[in-house]
């Protein structure tokens, strides 16, 4: 028999799979204009402050909140031993989507239940960033 999942799993992993979407988009909210603003009034006088602007610039709430929770575990997977290989296997299965879970563990060299050990952990340390565990 199998073991049935956490209702918020599927959740989760649809969270992990737009990850690239929200770092596009934050991207582009960040991205500096390389043009100025000119007009037929000139400065007007008050004082601009691009760089902070840019710099403060988010996602809406909800979204920079999965956002974050992303980026915190894949930061933290990055510190574990054989976390470049944790990262590697998230981005081909998720990020990527070039390789389902066996298709990935053949390509790292490791075994299909590693990988789906791996991808567990990585559900649940998202699932935590998130408070849902």
């Amino acid at each position: 028999m199998s073991k049935p999942r956490e209702p918020w799993w599927g959740y989760v992993k649809n969270v992990i799979r737009k990850y690239p979407q929200y770092k596009a988009e934050l991207r582009q909210l960040r991205s500096q204009q390389i043009t100025p603003g000119y007009s037929k009034t000139g400065g007007g006088g008050k004082t601009q402050r691009k760089t902070e602007a840019i710099a403060i610039r988010q996602l809406p709430p909800r979204d920079q909140e999965r956002f974050d929770a992303v980026e915190r575990a894949l930061r933290k997977t990055r510190r574990m031993p054989d976390g470049e290989l944790h990262c590697r296997l998230i981005e081909m299965t998720y990020f990527k989507k070039t390789h389902n879970m066996q298709g990935a563990a053949h390509v790292l060299h490791v075994d299909y239940c590693t990988a789906l050990r791996w991808n567990r952990s990585f559900v649940y340390l998202v699932a935590d960033y998130l408070g849902l565990t």
